[in-house]
């Protein structure tokens, strides 16, 4: 691999740092700066073996020397940036099992609640047809369990995936 070749990402991650020097932090952090750079780095990394992320480069390539105009002036390149962004994202998730931090926490929060939203249903709906009495305990109960083994199971598999270096 020749020099040019490896110092893609440095290149584009100093012009980056360029553009939006002087923009405020509050900005950068709105704007998804930070991930597009995690995003640029991870698109080099699989971009010998993927003709997807090659492509990907290409756009990147295209969109960072205006990214200021870009990001200060919405329209259809700030719509551009977004969908290229998540596009970026939505690839490298799909494709190469690289994930956001703490997908798999909220994700497995949400279901564990809504599982134990169902539970705690079923649990009141039996308790009304045996005993003819409701009350809100086993609901709230099952729902808060629910939230907490989905949200432990989640942790869990991040860290997993953390360990492996498949996070952004």
């Amino acid at each position: 691999m020749d020099k040019q070749k490896s110092d893609w990402p440095d290149n584009i991650h100093n012009l980056m740092n360029e553009q939006v020097e002087g923009i405020r932090e509050q900005e950068i952090r709105f704007l998804r700066i930070e991930e597009f750079n995690r995003v640029i780095q991870k698109t080099y990394q699989y971009s010998e073996k993927c003709q997807e992320c090659k492509k990907f480069r290409e756009e990147i390539e295209t969109i960072v020397p205006d990214i200021r105009k870009v990001l200060l002036h919405p329209g259809k390149k700030r719509k551009k940036y977004d969908d290229l962004l998540d596009r970026l994202a939505k690839h490298l998730r799909n494709e190469h099992g690289i994930f956001p931090p703490l997908y798999f926490a909220y994700t497995y929060t949400a279901i564990g609640m809504g599982i134990g939203f169902i539970a705690g249903m079923i649990a009141e709906t039996l308790r009304w047809l045996v005993l003819n009495r409701i009350s809100w305990e086993l609901w709230v109960g099952a729902i808060i369990i629910g939230l907490l083994i989905g949200h432990i199971k989640g942790m869990n598999k991040d860290t997993n995936i953390r360990r492996s270096g498949k996070t952004l």
